[in-house]
Order: structure tokens, then sequence, then C-alpha cells
């Protein structure tokens, strides 16, 4: 498709389906490779001759990467075009698969994961951004439901997947994967993507914000690993979290008053955006805290095998998906507030309704339960992206669209370390602990729901409070 200027009204079905395809297959080959890599460290170490507590940081360089660059390189998209942002990132990303593939060393393979990292930030940091350029504003819920629906796939899919592979070829095929939907992407993107012409302010960037943001951010990530992996080592573990706080305090009271601050307070304080970005991460705090916890729990306690949790986990993947696009579709007649409470109240009753199953457990008591978990969190997810993306306004996208993301993997790291810290208070991986706190922190996000609900009838208006 030619360049042209943003579409206000999305674009047309013919070139609105392709375009959609190459940013699923993206942002799927981009998100799945979080999970993707654990189960195949093993290997790697063996086949690289290294050691097991080096390979790790095959796994934690890109996560690091993730975090410290996620929310500070979206904005990017505001300055150089969505479009370009994300075929970039893509280019990048594929590049550095294939020069993972071909790592003969721990020491390279750690230097394309850091590159690959680099990429997944451009795709993640403007693919929301995209989606409010590809469908009319009335429909973009069903863009954001079919990301979702994408996310909740891979983030699941990923060992199983990573196993499948393993069992019939070299881990090198994890990274080669990658390659047939990048080229996809950029085959489809580059023809039916709309492009961007947005003027933004000139960004208020010092040298101390990108320090600060590196230090808060890297402390956060250095303390979460710490409390994840030796939480015996509290003493270092909590001088950590100590400085993570103060340089995060520093760092927020430096961007507060600045117009289009590096870290978006601007639009943190806003009720409209800032809101949805507390249920995104209680959202996949609640969920990561369940789904680590589970396979551990379903083995220990109930005597089930691994393949056989997996396929349990199937209900909860199959209804998620299901939910994701019902949640998605509903957006046009549904405010979607709504279907965010009614998501974080079914998700707290099922996780703990694991507290009333039967001293003989069956498939069945488990089955109903991870299904109602799939469904309530199926409705959650889309609906606080659609929130979040429509609060910002349209010269600020990169900016939420990084935030939300950004979010995400914050979540997603808080709930590894719930499930951690309490597999090590307790000294058991059968206890349904885990769950219980899973459903405290959905009862919580309800409450912070019923309470956003009250705001909506006091005076003080939000920007894009229709959104909600």
């Amino acid at each position: 498709m030619a360049e042209q200027d943003t579409l206000p009204d999305g674009l047309p079905v013919r070139q609105r389906i392709p375009a959609v395809v190459a940013l699923l297959f993206s942002i799927a080959a981009s998100a799945v490779n979080i999970t993707l890599i654990n189960i195949a460290l093993p290997v790697i170490a063996s086949d690289l001759q290294a050691g097991a507590d080096k390979t790790i940081y095959v796994v934690s360089s890109y996560q690091l990467v993730l975090v410290l660059f996620l929310l500070a390189l979206s904005s990017l998209g505001d300055y150089f075009g969505y479009k370009r942002v994300f075929l970039t990132g893509t280019v990048i990303f594929m590049a550095a698969s294939l020069g993972c593939a071909c790592s003969t060393s721990l020491t390279g393979l750690i230097f394309w994961r850091i590159v690959q990292g680099l990429g997944t930030t451009a795709i993640l940091g403007s693919y929301f951004s995209l989606m409010t350029l590809i469908y009319p504003k009335r429909q973009l819920g069903r863009g954001i439901g079919l990301s979702a629906m994408t996310f909740s796939l891979t983030a699941i899919a990923g060992p199983p997947l990573a196993a499948g592979i393993l069992a019939i070829a070299s881990w090198q095929w994890l990274f080669i994967i990658n390659i047939p939907f990048g080229i996809t992407a950029l085959i489809l993107g580059g023809r039916y993507f709309p492009v961007n012409v947005v003027k933004v302010p000139k960004m208020s960037i010092a040298v101390g914000d990108v320090v600060l943001h590196v230090a808060a951010f890297g402390l956060f990530f250095f303390a979460a690993s710490g409390w994840s992996h030796q939480p015996q080592q509290w003493v270092g573990n909590t001088v950590l979290t100590f400085l993570c706080a103060a340089a995060t305090f520093i760092y927020v009271r430096k961007q507060w008053g600045k117009q289009t601050p590096f870290l978006p307070i601007d639009l943190l304080r806003q009720g409209s955006f800032g809101f949805p970005i507390i249920f995104v991460i209680l959202g996949f705090s609640a969920l990561l805290t369940t789904i680590v916890a589970i396979p551990f729990i379903f083995q220990s306690r109930f005597g089930y095998s691994a393949s056989q949790t997996g396929l349990l986990l199937t209900m909860l993947t199959g209804m998620s998906v299901i939910s994701s696009l019902f949640a998605g579709y509903s957006f046009e007649r549904i405010r979607p507030i709504y279907l965010c409470g009614l998501g974080f109240t079914l998700f707290a009753v099922s996780a703990l309704s694991f507290g009333l199953l039967p001293e003989k457990v069956t498939a069945f008591d488990l089955i109903w339960r991870l299904g109602l978990l799939g469904i309530g969190y199926g409705l959650i997810q889309p609906a606080n992206n659609f929130m979040a993306i429509n609060a910002a306004p349209a010269n600020r996208k990169g900016a939420a669209n990084g935030t939300l993301s950004t979010s995400m993997m914050f979540g997603q790291i808080l709930g590894m370390v719930f499930v951690s810290a309490i597999f090590s208070l307790t000294q058991s991986e059968a206890a349904l602990y885990p769950i219980y706190l899973s459903g405290i922190i959905a009862i919580i996000a309800s409450l912070v729901v019923a309470y956003r609900l009250t705001k909506r009838f006091n005076k003080d208006t939000t920007l894009c409070e229709s959104a909600l």
C-alpha cells in the first residue's frame, strides 16, 4: 500500500486482514521467545559446554533488555512512525534469531539474545499503536481481542512447543522457526501497514533521565531475580529492593513536572489511563502466579504427569482464547470496565474454589476451575488493553503502548516472584497457597474496579473518559 497519512477510520477490510496477520505473526514469534527457551537450557548448556549458572543468562539477558528498554524505546513510533519502528524491530529480531541459531559459544548466544531483545522491544512497543490505525475506532476492540488471544496462546504454548521441537530437532530450531514468521510479517506489513505522521512536542530527555530509568528498572529486575531464585539471601535482596525503591522515587519525582516526560507520568496521572495500567499489572501477576504454580501443584499434590498437566492446562488456554475474542467484539456494546470487573470476579471465584476441592480429586474438578480461570482472564486482558490505549492522545500512543507492554512484563515478573517466595517459605511445591494468592489479587482488583466505577460520577473527568 502506498505511503499515506494516519487513517482515522482504519483500513478497508481487504487491507486490514493481511495487516493484522502481519502484526499477529510478528508479536507471536517475539512474545513466545520469552518462555520458549527456558526448557532448552540444559540442552544448550550441554551442547555449548557451559555451566548451568551461566546458561541462565540466555533467558535473563533477553528479559533484562525488555525491562530496561521497552518503555524507553516505545515512544520512537511517535517520532519515526509505528510502521517503520515495527518493521525495523522485526528485521532485527529475525537477524538476531539467525545469529542465535549459528552461535557456537555461550557468549555469542547471549550477545544475539540481547540483540533479539532489542528487536522485540520495537515490536511490542508499537503493535498496540498500529492496531489503532488498522481498525476503525468503533471496532478497535476486535483487534485488541485478537492480540490478547495471541498473548494468551504464546504465554502457555512456549514450553510445550519447545518440548515438541527438541523431541525431533536440535535447539537451534527454536530460533530458526522465527524466520518464516518474520518474513511473512515483513512482506505483508510493508505492503499493508498504514503510516502515522503525527507530530509530537520535543521530548524532555537528559542523560540523567536515562541513567535513572536504567537504574530503577535494572534494580527492579535484579531484586526480582534475587527473590525468585535465591530468596534465602534476604539481606542482599532487601538491599536491592531498597535501592530500587529509592531510584524509582527519585526518577518519578524528576519526571513529574515535565510536559512530555521520558517516563510517561503525564499519562499515568490520568485515571482513564492509570487505572487500566494497575489492572494490567494485577491481572498478569494473578495469571502468572497461577500458571507457574499449577504444574508443580498438579504433579506434587494430585499425582498428574507433566503431559497430563499440560493437557489439563489447555482448558485454561482454550477458554481464555474464546473469552478474549468474545470480549473484543463486546466492546461495541458493553463498557470494557464492566467486563474487566466481571473477569476479575470470575478469576477470584475460580482460584479460591480450589480450597473446596474434595478429598478425592477428579479431572473434572480441576477442568471446570481451570476453564473458569481462563474465561475470567480472557475478559480482563483485552478490556484493560482497550481502555489504556484509548485513553492516550494521538501524539502519545507510542508512550502508552510502551507503558502497557512494560506493565505486562512487570506483572509477569511479580507473579514468578510470588510463586518462588511461597514455595521457599512453605518448603513445599504441593501447597495451594499460590493459587489462593492469585485469587486474593483478583479480589483486590475487583474492589479497585468498583472504586473506579464510583469515580466515574465525580466531577474529575479525565482524558477519553468515554473509553471506560
